[in-house]
């Protein structure tokens, strides 16, 4: 096999990417530039036959990266020799290490593009470039698996793909027509049908008399836009981009968390946020939407909060809210929009700081007295189960946090 990506594929307990068992004695199975990833169920299992890999890269599988079968004996010792499955690496990264100095091996992050949406090329400052061997390449092959020269710069690079590459591509970009639904989601070792809980999600569709629209979402970990206030910004960013107006559509966005990224702050107390350009701050995501939320006033709907193992999210439009499972200490925030934009999940910062000076005094209860019964708005703080108007529960939310902002 060369040139040829095994990614996100799925075994019981046997070969995520491949189970090699010998039928003929004393044959071999060859992989050369060859890319396998976040693979469940191991990456390679291999029963009693022998395995060539160069120029590969073997990362993020789980729980194994090569994994001998022996009916349930351990596995296969890194490095190990006359077992009676071999795997023979070479010139490859392997994720934990594998053999000696002379197999010339690394164990580096490849820095892949964005393995979550399968894109494996590698990105700029790879340890995978210009570190294969350009004798293992066989004859006749000229080309990488995107089609370019297989050989870049005088040495061949690890994996199936050749060359440095911007990391910053859409995740997804596809096209939706009139009563469909686009359903992304990034996928993994921790991906399942039956629990979409810990998985970024999206399920875009059109409302209005469009007959097609493209739409597409880039997962980040960092943008120029994390360090601007309003929220407080933890985990992934999430860009959604369409060719539809703002209002023409319905996007459920869920994002997942985990403990770790909620830095010590509740996870019952954080939300979906949109970065607004306009204001160059972080709002909550549903406030930037265009039509009216069912059964409110204004764009905001009800803030729901649930905990538990399973979770069901609200359809109505403007709807938003947060999930936590104590017991695999995870969770997502999610909302129903009708607009694209950067969202993340955060945390306010001041809570009732309307007049964003840093502190809850005589100016921003003038200021949420001016705005009574108003729907939405800076003044609608948004207290546990928030109802989306200017009313008694901004008042108190006010009179709870008066005084200095927290830090």
């Amino acid at each position: 096999l060369v040139n040829t990506v095994f990614s996100q594929n799925k075994a019981g307990s046997l070969g995520g990417a491949m189970h090699v068992v010998e039928s003929v004695p004393n044959t071999s199975v060859s992989l050369i530039n060859c890319t396998i990833s976040d693979n469940c169920g191991h990456g390679i299992s291999n029963h009693e036959s022998t395995i060539i890999l160069r120029n590969s890269i073997v990362w993020g599988n789980s729980p194994e990266q090569f994994h001998e079968d022996t009916d349930g004996g351990p596995p296969l010792a890194p490095g190990a020799s006359g077992a009676p499955s071999i795997f023979d690496a070479r010139y490859c990264d392997i994720e934990g290490g594998w053999g000696d100095a002379d197999s010339n091996n690394i164990d580096a992050d490849p820095l892949f593009v964005q393995a979550s949406s399968d894109n494996l090329r590698l990105s700029f400052g790879s340890p995978c470039v210009d570190r294969g061997d350009n004798g293992a390449i066989p004859e006749g092959i000229t080309l990488d698996l995107a089609g370019q020269p297989r050989v870049d710069n005088g040495t061949v690079d690890l994996g199936a793909y050749e060359g440095e590459f911007e990391p910053l591509p859409p995740n997804f970009s596809t096209e939706v027509g009139a009563g469909e639904v686009a359903f992304m989601a990034v996928v993994g070792c921790d991906f399942a049908v039956e629990d979409l809980v810990s998985t970024l999600l999206m399920i875009f569709s059109i409302t209005s008399d469009q007959e097609s629209a493209t739409v597409s979402m880039s997962e980040y970990s960092d943008t120029d836009n994390s360090n601007a206030g309003g929220f407080s910004e933890l985990g992934t960013l999430v860009v959604v981009e369409t060719s539809l107006p703002d209002g023409e559509f319905k996007n459920l966005i869920r994002l997942p968390f985990t403990e770790e990224e909620l830095r010590g702050e509740d996870p019952l107390d954080v939300d979906l946020t949109y970065y607004d350009p306009d204001l160059d701050d972080w709002t909550l995501a549903v406030e930037a939407n265009v039509q009216a939320s069912p059964g409110h006033e204004g764009v905001v709907g009800t803030r729901i909060v649930t905990t538990g193992s399973a979770f069901t999210p609200s359809n109505n439009l403007g709807d938003y809210g947060v999930f936590w499972n104590p017991e695999t200490r995870t969770g997502l925030v999610w909302a129903q929009l009708d607009h694209a934009g950067e969202f993340g999940m955060g945390e306010a910062l001041c809570p009732a700081d309307i007049a964003e000076d840093d502190v809850v005094n005589g100016d921003d209860l003038v200021a949420l007295l001016a705005a009574w019964g108003s729907p939405g708005g800076p003044a609608d703080v948004h207290p546990e189960g928030g109802d989306g108007i200017v009313n008694v529960n901004d008042l108190l939310m006010m009179l709870h946090n008066w005084g200095e902002c927290p830090p």
